[in-house]
């Protein structure tokens, strides 16, 4: 049964699409191009083979002002992921942390 359901599409509802499209492409490589769709401006690329769609806060109609979204994803190299995620505007939550066989780094996008 694990097999059953599969995620078609993320939508991260952004209020700075700037920031974020940078973020996504430069740190997470999603590779978002600009589409239109609604009357307004999208972006839509893949994010660990799964389609990515940005859309504008208002659009979406979403309230909530944090963690809109969680993602556990898996890096060949942490520490150029944590590198870029500063350099592109977002940040590192807490510490990087080892457990019995993985390192773990919570990080932020921009919005």
């Amino acid at each position: 049964m694990e097999d059953q359901f599969k995620i078609k599409k993320i939508t991260i509802a952004v209020t700075n699409m700037d920031a974020m499209v940078k973020f996504y492409n430069k740190v997470l490589h999603c590779g978002l191009q600009e589409t239109k769709a609604y009357g307004t401006i999208l972006y839509s690329g893949k994010l660990a083979g799964i389609k990515l769609l940005l859309c504008p806060n208002e659009i979406a109609d979403v309230v909530a002002e944090q963690n809109r979204q969680q993602f556990d994803m898996e890096v060949n190299d942490l520490d150029e992921v944590v590198e870029n995620t500063m350099a592109w505007g977002g940040k590192l939550i807490g510490e990087i942390r080892q457990t019995n066989s993985e390192m773990i780094a919570s990080i932020a996008d921009p919005d």
